[in-house]
């Protein structure tokens, strides 16, 4: 952050399909927490779209937001959200946010001869996963979104393994005449 930055953090309960709306001047807002995978923020008269945790806004170049509205979709439970929020440039590389998080293996996923599979459904918890290829295949996967082809995403030779950072959902393309299968490790918030 520069030299007039600052960053401030507040949390606040939203009652179930409420909306609340917090006097924050300031230039960027991140959402730190939040009890709901998803909900609406707006900032000052805007309209309100979707969010989660690790959401980033920022106001109009050269301009400040003088209020954040946040709407709880939820009929039946309160959201309790942590909003990061200040003055200047702010990317996420100059905090580190720990939490305890949750790591899970996955059984190996067998992807059928010359096609594509589902390795990862879509997961908005998930930091990052891992995909790995044992060595006992006899060739490369594909990873990548379901477009995933034998001449399109990332090669994956036997015996590597690829980091991933995305809530999506991974693919992987299997190019040989046998089915062979991928191994997942996924880290969650």
């Amino acid at each position: 952050m520069d030299a007039h930055a600052s960053y401030n953090e507040s949390t606040w309960t939203i009652a179930a399909g409420d909306e609340a709306t917090l006097p924050l001047h300031a230039e960027f807002l991140h959402v730190v927490a939040a009890s709901q995978a998803t909900f609406q923020v707006g900032l000052d008269g805007d309209e309100t779209g979707k969010a989660r945790p690790g959401a980033q806004f920022r106001a109009r170049p050269q301009t400040t937001f003088e209020e954040v509205r946040v709407r709880n979709p939820s009929s039946t439970d309160a959201l309790i959200v942590t909003l990061g929020y200040g003055r200047g440039e702010f990317s996420l590389q100059q905090f580190r946010f720990l939490s305890a998080g949750t790591l899970e293996t996955t059984p190996d996923v067998s992807i059928a001869a010359a096609s594509t599979g589902l390795v990862l459904p879509v997961n908005l918890d998930r930091r990052r996963a891992r995909l790995t290829n044992p060595f006992g295949n006899a060739r490369e996967f594909r990873i990548g979104d379901s477009a995933v082809t034998a001449s399109r995403g990332i090669e994956l030779p036997p015996g590597a393994s690829i980091p991933i950072e995305t809530t999506a959902a991974i693919y992987a393309h299997n190019p040989d005449e046998a089915a062979m299968a991928i191994s997942a490790l996924e880290e969650s918030e």
